[in-house]
Order: structure tokens, then C-alpha cells, then sequence
């Protein structure tokens, strides 16, 4: 009985093949001799040659490439605007390259996904990037020639679409009056001056880090030269800087941890205690 090599149809033309995958065999359609893709890549001749020849029947059945498994390990890291995303690629190819990933979100627990546009890579870790401030999910899937496997997808994450490291509370409720997000390029800032202990008063306020960061706050002390005039910076209730006598600009910066809380105070104050506050965290 005559020896049988079953090889994967590769439908070349010409003479020798001019792409393989990695595990197909080619057949050069003039001389018979029988090819594969090296660890390099480049398609070779099998040495010793091996051509029909040589008492071999070669049956060329139809090649079927499968779809990849599914990757494993997705980890994302939520940072300004974007998502780092990382993952194990699957154990299993499909019998082909892997030639891409796709990479989706959603910002409605899964209901929709939105592709993320990128470069084709093999690579396991990306970066999305343009994300909205809110909380998401993200999904990756292996492609090879034969299409897209199946998807792991993380838990919900939530993207801040600045890099915002300060919020301000208050214990009114009433709607702030400062613009900006806390951040350097946009602090939050109000220039008019406050009336200290009413409804709107700089007595409401705190200001409360989500992140470990470098708080700086400045703000001019009022509008008199009282000497029983004082302003103070707190920090979770303990003075961290105080100016006394107003007219002046106090102005503080230090590090803090996340859920610190930093409250301005006036005492002995006429009715615009202070104005031109400029608060924010890196």
C-alpha cells in the first residue's frame, strides 16, 4: 500500500507558493515538491525534497481553519479619557495566525458595543482612547483567517473624562457657584466676592480628593485691613495654612490622599469674606 500525506488545500498558483500559514503545507503545481512556512516565516522547500514522485499519494483535502478560542485574563485601568486594556491571547489559533483583536465597549451594561478603530496588531494590550466621562464594559475577541472568536468581557469601569483628582461637596445642597472641573488647566474658580455664611457662603463648601494628588488653593482674604480678620485653609478639620489681617492672598499646596476634605474658614469677617478662589489637585 502506497504511503498517504494528506495536505490542506492551499489553492496556490504558479510555482512555488508564494504565502503559507503557519502549519499549511503548499505544493509547487510545476515540479510536484512540497513546501511549508519556517519559524521565520519565509515558505520553504522541505529538505529532503519530497515531490509526487517519491511513492507518496497526495490527497489535497479542503483545509478548514476554525475560529480562534476565546482570550482570557482582560484587565482594564481606568485613566483620563481612555481605558489601558490588557489580556492572555487563547490557547488555541484555529490552525491560523492570529492577526487582530476586536476591541468593543458599552456604556449600557452590555446592551450595545461600540468597536474600537485600531491598526490590525497581535499584540494583547491596547489603549482606547476619546471615552466620556461614565462606567463601561469592555470586550476583546481574537481574529484569524477564518473570523472573530468568541469574547471576554470586564466588569464595569468608570472613566472620568478629565483628569480630575478634586470634587467639591457641600452640606446645603444648593447648586455651586464655581466653574472649572479641579483640574490644573481648569480649576474650579469663582471670582465674585462670597458672602461668608449665607445660603451660597464659602462656609458650604469642601473640597474632597478622589484621588492622591497636589492640592493648591488660593484666594484672596476680603476686602478690609482688619487686624481680627482671620482665613484658613483646613485639611480633614487641622489648619494647614492661615493669613490674619485680610486684604492679602493666602495660598496653600500640599499633598493629600484620597478622601481628604479641604475647607476654606473666615472669622471676624465682614460680608464679602473672600473672592477669587482658585482650587484644584494634580
Amino acid at each position: 500500500m502506497a504511503n498517504t500525506v494528506r495536505i490542506p488545500y492551499s489553492n496556490t498558483s504558479g510555482n512555488v507558493p508564494s504565502t503559507l500559514s503557519n502549519g499549511v503545507l503548499g505544493i509547487n503545481q510545476a515540479s510536484g515538491a512540497l513546501y511549508y512556512r519556517n519559524s521565520s516565516g519565509v515558505v520553504t522547500l522541505f529538505s529532503p525534497e519530497v515531490t509526487l514522485a517519491d511513492g507518496y499519494v497526495y490527497d489535497c483535502g479542503e483545509y478548514v481553519v476554525t475560529l480562534p478560542g476565546t482570550p482570557t485574563s482582560l484587565s482594564v485601568t481606568a485613566g483620563a479619557a481612555q481605558a489601558s486594556l490588557s489580556w492572555t491571547a487563547p490557547s488555541s489559533n484555529g490552525g491560523a495566525t492570529i492577526t487582530d483583536y476586536s476591541i468593543q465597549y458599552s456604556t449600557n451594561a452590555g446592551s450595545n458595543w461600540t468597536s474600537f478603530s485600531h491598526t490590525a496588531s497581535s499584540a494583547t494590550t491596547a489603549t482606547v482612547t476619546g471615552l466620556a466621562t461614565g462606567t463601561y464594559l469592555f470586550r476583546v475577541a481574537a481574529i484569524n483567517s477564518g473570523g472573530t472568536g468568541n469574547y471576554v468581557t470586564s466588569g464595569s469601569v468608570s472613566i472620568s473624562a478629565t483628569n480630575q483628582k478634586i470634587a467639591i461637596s457641600r452640606d446645603n445642597g444648593s447648586t455651586s457657584s464655581f466653574s472649572g472641573n479641579g483640574t490644573s488647566a481648569t480649576p474650579y474658580a469663582r471670582a465674585a466676592a462670597f458672602y461668608w455664611d449665607d445660603a451660597n457662603g464659602m462656609s458650604h463648601y469642601a473640597f474632597t480628593l478622589t484621588a492622591a494628588g497636589t492640592v493648591f488653593i488660593s484666594f484672596n482674604c476680603g476686602d478690609e485691613t482688619d487686624s481680627n480678620q482671620t482665613f484658613t485653609v483646613r485639611k480633614n478639620g487641622s489648619t494647614v495654612a492661615t493669613s490674619s489681617g485680610g486684604g492679602g492672598t493666602l495660598t496653600y499646596s500640599g499633598a493629600g490622599t484620597t478622601n481628604d476634605a479641604y475647607t476654606i474658614v473666615a472669622s471676624n469677617v465682614g460680608s464679602q469674606a473672600i473672592d477669587t478662589v482658585s482650587v484644584y489637585a494634580t
